[in-house]
C-alpha cells in the first residue's frame, strides 16, 4: 500500500457521511470504496422503511467496506434517542420511553434496561452505534429544540440517566455518544434552523448543562457530540462549539476527556449559514 493511500484511508475515518436512499446506492458505495474509503455513515429516517430492508442495507454497506479493504467495519450509526427523536419506530420496533418519561422515574435502573433494550434492537438491525444519551439540561422553558430530549432540568438527574443509558448501550455493543457539548438546553433558537447564542459565563455552565457531561466523561464514555452554538464565553470568535478549537481544548483538558469527538450534522442551518 502506498502512503498516499495510507494517508486516504485514514482521512476516511475522520468523516461521517449520509444518503437519501433506501437502498445502498452506487453514490454512497462508492464513498466508502477508493479513493475516499469513507468509514463512518449515518441513517436517518429517510433510510427506514422496515427491518428487512435496514438489515439489508446495513448488511451491504459494511460488505462494500469489507471489499474495499477497510481495516475494520465502518460505523454505521443513528439517532435513536427514543421519544420524541426516534428514526426507527412502530411499527418496526416497539416505542420505547424517551429521556425525559427516563428523568421522571428517577430509576437509573429503569434507564439502563432501556438503554439495554435500544442497543439490543439497534445491532439486530446491523447498527452500532447510536447518537445518545441525550445530556441537554433542559434549563430553559421555551428551548423548541431539546425539551423532553433531555432526562430533565438539573444536571445531577441529567447527569444519572444519561449514565445509565449509556451504560445500557454498551452492554449491547453499541457506541454510545453523549451530546450536545457544551449544553443545548439553555438555547431559545432551535440550531436546524439557526445559530443560538448562549450568554452563560463558564462558572453558570460548570452549575449546570456542564455536570451531565463531566459524569459521563469521567466515566470515559467513548464519544461527545459537539453542538452548533455559540458560547462567547468560551469562544471569543463567536464560532460554533462544532468549529471551535476552544470547545475542543475545553474538553481535552478541562475535562481530560481523550475519546473521540463527533460534530452535530453539516446539513443543520446553523452551520450551513
Amino acid at each position: 500500500m502506498s502512503e498516499e493511500e495510507e494517508i486516504r484511508r485514514s482521512l476516511g475515518q475522520l468523516f461521517i457521511v449520509g444518503f437519501d436512499s433506501l437502498t445502498a446506492s452506487e453514490d454512497i458505495k462508492a464513498l466508502i470504496k477508493a479513493p475516499f474509503y469513507i468509514g463512518n455513515i449515518i441513517l436517518f429516517r429517510r433510510n427506514v422503511y422496515d427491518a428487512e430492508q435496514l438489515i439489508t442495507l446495513t448488511n451491504e454497506l459494511q460488505q462494500t467496506a469489507r471489499d474495499a479493504g477497510h481495516a475494520r467495519p465502518l460505523f454505521i450509526a443513528i439517532d435513536q434517542e427514543n421519544g420524541w427523536v426516534s428514526q426507527i419506530k412502530p411499527p418496526i420496533a416497539a416505542q420505547l420511553p424517551g429521556s425525559m418519561a427516563l428523568g421522571a422515574t428517577g430509576n437509573v435502573e429503569v434507564a439502563t434496561i432501556t438503554g439495554k433494550a435500544t442497543g439490543e434492537l439497534l445491532d439486530a438491525l446491523g447498527i452500532n452505534m447510536n447518537y445518545a444519551p441525550v445530556c441537554d439540561v433542559n434549563s430553559e422553558p421555551s428551548n423548541p429544540v431539546i425539551g423532553v430530549r433531555s432526562p430533565g432540568d438539573d444536571g445531577v438527574t441529567v447527569g444519572r440517566i444519561a449514565s445509565a443509558f449509556a451504560k445500557g448501550l454498551r452492554e449491547k455493543k453499541i457506541v454510545p455518544c453523549a451530546k450536545h457539548f457544551p449544553g443545548h438546553g439553555a438555547t431559545t433558537i432551535d440550531s436546524h434552523y439557526g445559530l443560538p447564542i448562549v450568554g452563560k459565563s463558564i462558572e453558570e455552565l460548570e452549575a449546570c448543562e456542564l455536570i451531565p457531561f463531566r459524569r459521563v466523561t469521567a466515566e470515559n464514555i467513548e464519544s461527545v457530540m459537539t453542538s452548533h452554538i455559540v458560547l462567547p464565553a468560551l469562544e471569543e470568535s463567536n464560532l460554533p462549539m462544532t468549529l471551535s478549537k476552544s470547545c475542543v481544548d475545553f474538553l481535552r483538558e478541562r475535562l481530560q476527556y481523550d475519546g473521540l469527538l463527533v460534530s452535530d450534522c453539516l446539513e443543520m442551518e446553523a452551520i450551513r449559514e
